[in-house]
């Protein structure tokens, strides 16, 4: 499911949905619980998750799980931190990015670390000693913590596409598990973060194909070949749906 990289991966924070029922008779109601987690890829597969506080940041137990039930279980938020501020986050995030490009760990505040730590999870990461020698980390580090926060806070293009391209992956996974739900669910997120890859449209016209929906299938192809009408296989499947919606009309 993942490119050649190092392990972890901060996948960033997914949602745990849980529906209940409250009350009895004509009084039931469904009542849906919504917790979020903060998500980190371990191996091919291996998922790490740990509960986000109410300050935003992940505290807790970490919990297993592996990967495919990691997949069909938990729904990617992306925006999150965009849609939830973490003033600690925002103000990483304003001296990373916004500040002076040659911004070294031994400029951040201690609340700035204490945050910078339990996002980056892995402790080894950074030096045990005096804050002054964090101005010797090297180069490569501070290239980490800024991949890393420009993922959490997905607010430039390449974020959005590194996460495109991994949604992608998570849903075509999921669509040959048989698990076509969470797999429109990924695509969908896709699109959200980058709406110009036809493949996305064209993996997702294969779920509603699974799912029997020729509209909605018909309707995503038409989207990929606005993209490219050059793609092939889009063109030679929408030909082939419109055979079979031609057949049974």
């Amino acid at each position: 499911m993942a490119d050649d990289v190092n392990y972890p991966i901060i996948l960033g924070v997914y949602s745990l949905r849980k529906v209940s029922e409250i009350g009895s008779g004509v009084t039931m109601v469904d009542h849906e619980n919504v917790t979020f987690w903060y998500a980190r890829q371990m191996g091919e597969t291996r998922t790490e998750i740990q509960p986000l506080a109410t300050s935003g940041l992940p505290s807790g137990m970490v919990k297993p799980m592996a990967a495919k039930d990691f997949l069909k279980t938990y729904t990617p938020e992306p925006l999150y931190y965009s849609q939830h501020p973490v003033a600690v986050v925002d103000s990483l995030a304003a001296k990373m990015f916004d500040g002076d490009e040659s911004v070294a760990l031994g400029s951040l505040d201690d609340g700035e670390l204490a945050a910078l730590k339990v996002i980056m999870v892995d402790p080894l990461v950074f030096p045990d000693h005096a804050k002054a020698d964090y101005d010797q980390v090297n180069q490569e580090l501070m290239a980490l913590i800024k991949k890393v926060l420009g993922a959490l806070l997905c607010r430039d293009a390449e974020a959005r596409f590194e996460h495109c391209v991994r949604f992608n992956s998570y849903g075509v996974t999921l669509r040959k598990d048989g698990h076509l739900d969470e797999s429109l669910g990924y695509f969908s997120k896709a699109i959200e973060l980058h709406g110009s890859d036809e493949n996305v449209y064209f993996n997702m016209a294969r779920v509603y194909f699974d799912k029997g929906n020729m509209d909605e299938c018909t309707k995503v192809l038409g989207q990929a070949l606005n993209l490219n009408p050059e793609f092939k296989e889009a063109g030679k499947f929408a030909r082939y749906v419109a055979k079979i919606e031609s057949a049974s009309a």
